[in-house]
């Protein structure tokens, strides 16, 4: 099989948040083309799952103009190790901390139009600390669900964000195998 080739590559758009690519590349057929894509920052994501289910946040997603029901999620800054940003986000979003922490996998979130990766985390041995610092970007609150509840949500259309979903169906087959061993 061909593979593509890059020719060139400029930044036409680049902030804090997010950078926007475009390459000139010779496609596998041999023709010549232009190929347009995003980099974020790396992204962690996590499950919180305690004594009353799983923990996930409802917020407004101004792209979408929409209220979602997501994972508790959120970029690695600067120096941070995955970790450590998990740790930050789950506590800012959820007021919640964790005593053990697993990494379940990784996720890419579209391939045909952004190179950025994420990290799963699942989270357990949880405790409220009753901070959460998330109201100003648009979380409203924090629920509890079952995985039926999940399920249910998902079949339904009220959890539609990719990152969730997947997430979801990666941390359960992470914890039935870790049961397993």
């Amino acid at each position: 099989m061909k593979s593509w080739h890059t020719l060139g590559s400029k930044v036409i758009l680049e902030n804090p948040w997010i950078k926007i690519y475009k390459d000139t590349v010779m496609l596998p057929s041999g023709k010549p083309g232009e190929y347009t894509y995003i980099e974020n920052l790396p992204f962690v994501l996590v499950a919180g799952i305690g004594e009353r289910g799983w923990l996930l946040v409802r917020q407004f997603r101004y792209p979408i103009q929409q209220t979602t029901i997501e994972f508790p999620a959120g970029g690695i800054e600067g120096s941070e190790t995955p970790l450590a940003a998990a740790k930050r986000e789950f506590l800012q979003e959820t007021g919640c901390i964790a005593q053990h922490w697993a990494k379940a996998g990784i996720l890419h979130e579209s391939l045909s139009t952004n190179k950025t990766h994420g990290t799963v985390f699942v989270a357990e041995g949880l405790t409220d600390t009753h901070k959460n610092e998330m109201q100003e970007e648009g979380i409203d609150t924090c629920l509890s669900l079952t995985e039926d509840e999940i399920n249910a949500q998902i079949l339904a259309g009220k959890i539609v964000d990719a990152k969730t979903i997947a997430s979801f169906f990666l941390v359960k087959q992470f914890l039935q195998n870790r049961k397993d061993v």
